[in-house]
């Protein structure tokens, strides 16, 4: 059991007898502490109704059992701090969110990007409810631990929010409709000859569909990256997987949006215009020794 459920049914026990309180598993039913007639709950060794007794038997029977942090003296003493209440919260800040989550003692496999338009649905709630109703840290390093032991589905949960699942299935947990938004990763812009280059993220792209490929290994995602060139306003594209590169025939609108993020990106990292960061490389390269 997790060290803050335990903590929690501590303080369940820990109230004395004779004294009336809501069952803790349902919350409805009202129990006195100690008497001899209230049922014992097979999985948290705390006193609970007879109704709520006689659902565990039916449910571990069919090995489903409800899990612990649905119980109600569990969700009292979270609301507000669960990773769901974290998530939900992050549409009132500005700054997008880009850190390493720690599930199981163990670091995701690619890095967890959040902001303040995304949005979780309820069905992607649901579908990762462990992650979800777990409280969390925020580390010192800036990165967060989510006190859940289920590290698999922690994994899917992360690369599902980069974009590495099927297009539908994105749209059913999160509200940002594929390719809808187009990210500039930080500090990835690059100056040279061919122009300003930078890291981009393609949110909701199902890549083995996009671009025909079988995405196998979680360590080799595949990689975006934009070169505009300024003076003609032109936008090419190119993506990687592994020791592959290949061109991205990205259409006239997803140009046109790629060009509108990375001037905003632009802005944000320098203070100005790709233009201006442009002018401002082209003198430093002309500029005598």
């Amino acid at each position: 059991m997790q060290k803050y459920l335990k903590e929690i049914f501590d303080d369940v026990k820990s109230i004395g007898a004779g004294i009336s309180v809501p069952c803790p598993r349902c919350g409805k039913s009202h129990i006195t502490t100690g008497d001899v007639l209230n049922g014992i709950s097979r999985y948290a060794d705390v006193e609970i109704c007879k109704a709520c007794e006689q659902a565990e038997a039916i449910l571990d029977l069919e090995k489903k059992p409800l899990r612990l942090t649905r119980w109600e003296c569990v969700r009292a003493a979270l609301r507000g701090r669960t990773f769901l209440d974290f998530l939900r919260n992050r549409s009132r800040v500005e700054e997008e969110l880009e850190c390493e989550l720690i599930i199981d003692n163990s670091d995701m496999p690619a890095t967890f990007n959040w902001d303040k338009e995304s949005r979780i649905t309820s069905y992607g709630a649901e579908y990762f409810a462990p992650i979800m109703e777990a409280p969390y840290e925020v580390l010192g390093n800036g990165n967060m631990e989510i006190f859940c032991d289920d590290y698999e589905l922690g994994k899917e949960f992360v690369m599902a929010v980069a974009g590495y699942i099927g297009q539908s299935e994105y749209s059913r947990m999160f509200e940002v409709p594929p390719m809808d938004k187009i990210r500039i990763e930080k500090s990835s812009f690059r100056l040279d000859d061919s122009g300003v280059s930078c890291g981009i993220k393609l949110k909701g792209v199902d890549v083995n569909e996009r671009f025909s490929l079988t995405v196998t290994r979680w360590n080799e995602p595949v990689r975006f990256t934009a070169v505009c060139q300024p003076e003609s306003g032109g936008i090419k594209c190119r993506y990687s997987v592994g020791q592959m590169e290949a061109d991205y025939p990205a259409t006239e609108e997803e140009t046109g949006r790629i060009r509108a993020a990375m001037e905003a990106a632009c802005g944000r990292e320098y203070g100005c215009s790709l233009g201006q960061l442009w002018n401002s490389f082209t003198d430093s390269v002309k500029k005598p020794v």
